[in-house]
């Protein structure tokens, strides 16, 4: 944005002009935007009412956007995460999740695996809701549960998600195509979680 073009110009109008309206007139509680590829800007509000433990969450999972360098990205990126079958929106939003749970679970002082159980506690409970397609449910809750699929089912490291680098290159499009069998296999098993023990595991049928 700080190029000296008349694209770049308008650009920051707009975005100046955005930022006036959220500052002035309100916005969502938590707020990320791609001004371009390099800069993000996030805004989270602190309601009366949240917890410490609410604000942490909603704070580190706008602040992973900001790391998602590849939000911005166009040409065939921007095209496939158009797509109806798109992971996308489900990838961002999901990993957000994950990585916000995991590190709320550290502040904590938790046990290092009760992120996982958190993370397919919620997904569980969102797939009894709303039902198993994924596009239907609170997108961070069965994002992240099809995350921890794929990292299970060895489709994934776990540290791509946590260091962002899964969003560098948009990976998320670009090699887990949307229409490869494995990734329409984990968007529509991502929701076959079972309650053992007083503690959540994807079934059987889901890492088969």
């Amino acid at each position: 944005m700080g190029k000296n073009s008349e694209e770049a110009y308008w650009g920051r109008q707009e975005a100046l002009s955005e930022y006036r309206t959220w500052l002035e007139g309100g916005a969502d509680v938590a707020s990320m935007r791609g001004v371009c590829p390099e800069t993000r800007v996030v805004l989270v509000a602190a309601p009366p009412e949240w917890t410490l433990s609410a604000f942490r969450y909603t704070l580190l999972h706008e602040f992973y956007h900001a790391f998602q360098q590849d939000l911005e990205t166009e040409g065939l990126c921007r095209q496939r995460s158009e797509m109806p079958n798109k992971n996308t929106v489900w990838m961002v939003e999901g990993a957000a999740h994950y990585q916000a749970t995991w590190v709320l679970k550290e502040l904590q002082g938790d046990t290092s695996s009760n992120y996982i159980d958190e993370i397919l506690l919620e997904a569980y409970n969102g797939s009894q809701e709303n039902g198993p397609i994924i596009y239907d449910n609170a997108t961070p809750l069965a994002g992240a549960a099809a995350l921890r699929l794929m990292i299970q089912r060895g489709l994934l490291a776990e540290q791509a998600v946590f260091d962002a680098s899964l969003f560098h290159s948009c990976d998320r499009e670009l090699v887990y195509n949307s229409d490869d069998a494995d990734m329409t296999f984990i968007r529509n098993s991502w929701h076959l979680i079972t309650k053992t023990d007083g503690s959540y595991k994807f079934s059987s049928q889901a890492l088969q």
